[in-house]
């Protein structure tokens, strides 16, 4: 991602009597005087370099000149000190960050090297606004009081980019600077753990690339503490839903997109692996432990678009997406307070069951767990075991415990890529497939509600191997 703020500063000019240290680290007479402390040792040294009389009596007579021979030896190596006056533009911030002022570039009016003037009176007030260690160019040392004189000049842009780290950029020189928090840069809005801004389903409807790829490009204009205004550009931002109804908008979104690329019949197994595949490439959604629900993706489409009837017509029609034909088909009905005992012995036609174990990675959450519980209590307490990945609510996690001790539930914990995708209870010695398991009980203060799913009942040949071998005893 890369972040550009933008402001205008404005540029001044300051014409000075003073002197300036001109930094020429890479001077040639530097590098030639190393070592050297005589008149002497510098002639035998241009000698031995084949240079002519002529060059030599050129190089050592300007050195005299500007005081660095003096009296046969090298006076304190090359200086680089001036004094006469100056023209020097100075960018000013109106804020201390990333800086003040800033200095831009000088020129020379009427300087005379090497000169020394003693008893400069310097002008204090002046001298902070030139001040700029970042500089390595020149550096202003003094300037004389009351002989300066400020103009305001044209503004210029001054850039505050990210791109792996914080940089300014003025006068097209790049500079590095301290860091800006990214949660006081988008107002309190940044998810620190996933490295994402936190953003409403609205804010991005209008911009499909970024509902799809969670990555959104825009422009703001912003105010940052210490900063002040500047026009914002940010490209490429990660971005993630910031409220749980925010997340269920934009997972049904990108999941309805995916099925309408199919463009055909999807079966309810089918559909669950879509969802679970998804929740997989887009791990910013499970933080909400969004939950599967046929119904919700159906009212998704609504009933004017045929991808509701070619999902619905599902329910009714068998097979589209398994070639396997079940034993028996268990069908559960819709029903608003129901008495489940009865509910479930009449759906699946059996007596009291001695063992239940249910497959199903999705029992993550304290819904799910308090259906389990009626569901136990109404097949009569059955040695019950589940399979599972580790439970996502926390907050509700002593909760949950409280309900596996009461009725003594063994819990079974797996990661959820060695936990077999279908859902799957077993009942005595039937195993039943299914695609909503514990979620089609709903409880509503103390009354039971179902709706409309499937348990389809199949041979051991026909079930799945990985399911088999999985260690559930």
């Amino acid at each position: 991602m890369k972040i550009t703020l933008t402001k205008l500063i404005k540029v001044k000019n300051i014409e000075f009597i003073g002197e300036v240290d001109f930094y020429e680290d890479d001077s040639p007479y530097v590098k030639l005087l190393e070592n050297i402390s005589s008149e002497y040792e510098l002639v035998d040294h241009l000698e031995k370099k084949g240079m002519s009389d002529a060059a030599i009596k050129n190089v050592v007579g300007k050195l005299t000149s500007l005081g660095v021979i003096g009296n046969g030896y090298i006076q304190n190596g090359f200086p680089e000190k001036e004094y006469g006056k100056y023209s020097l533009a100075i960018c000013e911030n109106n804020t201390y960050l990333p800086f003040k002022y800033k200095n831009k570039e000088i020129k020379r009016i009427d300087a005379k090297p090497w000169q020394k003037y003693i008893n400069l009176k310097e002008d204090r007030n002046i001298m902070e606004l030139v001040k700029d260690d970042s500089n390595n160019d020149y550096k202003v040392l003094n300037i004389e009081n009351k002989k300066a004189n400020i103009t305001e000049q044209h503004d210029i842009e001054l850039k505050i980019i990210y791109e792996n780290n914080w940089r300014y950029v003025v006068d097209n020189k790049s500079f590095d600077m301290s860091e800006i928090d990214f949660n006081a840069l988008f107002d309190g809005n940044w998810d620190q753990k996933t490295g994402a801004l936190k953003v409403n389903f609205v804010e991005i409807s209008g911009h499909p690339n970024a509902i799809e790829s969670m990555e959104h490009s825009f422009k703001d204009s912003i105010s940052i503490e210490q900063y002040g205004e500047l026009t914002a550009y940010f490209k490429n931002i990660p971005v993630m839903p910031k409220t749980f109804e925010d997340a269920k908008l934009w997972f049904l979104h990108i999941l309805k997109t995916e099925i309408e690329v199919k463009n055909r019949y999807i079966s309810k197994e089918e559909l669950q692996s879509l969802w679970s595949n998804l929740m997989d490439k887009k791990p910013r959604f499970q933080i909400f432990n969004l939950i599967f629900d046929f119904n919700l993706i159906l009212q998704g489409f609504g009933k004017d678009s045929k991808y509701y009837w070619l999902l619905q017509a599902t329910i009714h029609l068998y097979p589209f997406a398994n070639k396997l034909h079940p034993k028996n088909r268990v069908i559960i009905q819709d029903g608003e307070n129901v008495d489940l005992k009865n509910h479930l012995f009449n759906a699946f036609n059996i007596k009291k069951p001695q063992k239940l174990v249910i497959v199903d990675r999705w029992i993550v959450n304290l819904k799910q767990y308090e259906a389990l519980e009626k569901i136990i209590e109404a097949f009569g307490f059955p040695e019950t075991t589940i399979v599972t990945q580790e439970v996502k609510e926390r907050k509700n996690e002593s909760k949950i415990n409280d309900i596996i001790q009461r009725i003594k539930i063994k819990k079974l914990v797996k990661a959820k890529k060695d936990i077999v995708h279908q859902r799957y209870w077993i009942i005595d010695d039937n195993y039943y497939q299914t695609s909503e398991s514990l979620d089609f009980i709903t409880l509503e203060n103390d009354n039971v509600r179902t709706k409309y799913t499937t348990f389809e009942l199949y041979e051991h040949k026909d079930i799945d191997p990985a399911l088999l071998k999985m260690e559930i005893n």
